[in-house]
């Protein structure tokens, strides 16, 4: 049948196309272009002033005597924990007890202080893990209620030194935890330590669990009398006493070192961290005395650049000073030249 010339000429050029795409589909395709090379952009940074670090050493030396009184109440806590051991009463388990409770206090206000620089960050980290870590499975360290036989109290294969403590914290995952404050709570209140992390409706440890023994109730064992989880548990909670004591020194030292901000910009952001800190930790913990006590004394002192509160007392209630720190905090104060705050004494 005869084709108009016009279809033929469009069916020739619909031939050739195709072609040509199949043909072009066979080559290789040419790479893409090379991204240009980003450029960083620079920061521009001030170097931070003779001001500023005098201010920033003022406030280290100024708040040394909260890591002062740790060093002193952990010293304490050990040696009570060892006429305890001695002398094993009820008596003195409840001031044990106690006196655990005011380290914890001065420990956790301890926390709030924030590194200026990052080896300081660093420092602090390693001192806060050993020591603040949560003991978020107390069966790592002695039975509980479900597993009678379980932790390293029940496990007569692990030695019980220095040593073997600091090799089985984090061993394997950061929940295990064999130094601090937690673990010597969970050893003087079992599973009862705390509201927040324990159960409270359980009953507290009993004091027979630290009564020394020289006898297995169980006439079949063969193991020494040493490793009988009573004796295991003494020397655990005597061992325990003697690291957190250590790791008390080692924080105080972590905050002396580490360095100072590398230029006014760090400064500025440390200032602010500062002053967040505080509040978070008075937010979080507005019963605890000891952080109460050391933020007024630190105002009063005027540590803390760019913060001034007059009319601090003693019994200024926790509500009044966030209250107040947050007023300032949105003011921007803390922002305010550095020139113009108090430097350490001569």
């Amino acid at each position: 049948m005869h084709q108009p010339a016009r279809l033929i000429r469009l069916a020739v050029a619909a031939s050739l196309v195709a072609g040509s795409v199949f043909l072009n589909g066979c080559d290789d395709p040419e790479p893409p272009p090379e991204p240009s090379p980003t450029v960083a952009p620079v920061v521009e940074t001030s170097p931070i002033t003779a001001g500023q670090l005098a201010t920033l050493e003022h406030f280290r030396q100024g708040t040394q005597n909260l890591f002062t009184e740790l060093e002193t109440c952990s010293a304490e806590l050990l040696a009570q924990g060892n006429e305890f051991l001695e002398q094993t009463d009820a008596s003195g388990l409840e001031a044990l007890k106690a006196h655990w409770q005011r380290c914890f206090d001065l420990y956790q206000t301890s926390t709030v202080l924030q590194a200026a620089s990052a080896e300081q960050e660093a420092l602090l980290a390693e001192a806060h893990s050993r020591l603040g870590n949560p003991l978020t499975m107390p069966g790592f360290i002695d039975s509980v209620q479900e597993y009678p036989y379980s932790g390293i109290v029940n496990d007569a294969s692990l030695p019980l030194d220095a040593e073997t403590l600091r090799q089985q914290h984090g061993i394997t995952d950061e929940t295990e935890v064999s130094t601090g404050f937690d673990v010597v709570a969970f050893l003087l209140w079992g599973e009862s330590w705390s509201a927040a992390r324990g159960n409270p409706d359980l009953p507290p440890r009993p004091l027979s669990d630290y009564q020394a023994t020289d006898l297995w109730e169980d006439s079949t064992t063969d193991l020494p009398i040493e490793e009988h989880p009573n004796n295991r548990r003494r020397r655990l909670l005597a061992l325990t006493l003697e690291l957190l004591a250590a790791d008390c020194q080692a924080l105080a030292g972590s905050w002396q070192n580490g360095g100072m901000p590398a230029s006014g910009e760090d400064f500025s952001a440390w200032q602010e961290q500062q002053l967040q800190a505080l509040l978070t930790g008075l937010s979080q913990s507005p019963e605890n005395p000891a952080l109460r006590t050391q933020v007024i004394l630190w105002l009063q002192n005027g540590l803390l650049p760019g913060v001034s509160l007059d009319g601090l007392s003693e019994t200024t209630p926790a509500p009044e000073l966030i209250e107040r720190l947050s007023a300032i905090q949105a003011s921007d104060l803390t922002l305010e030249s550095i020139e113009t705050r108090p430097t350490a004494p001569d």
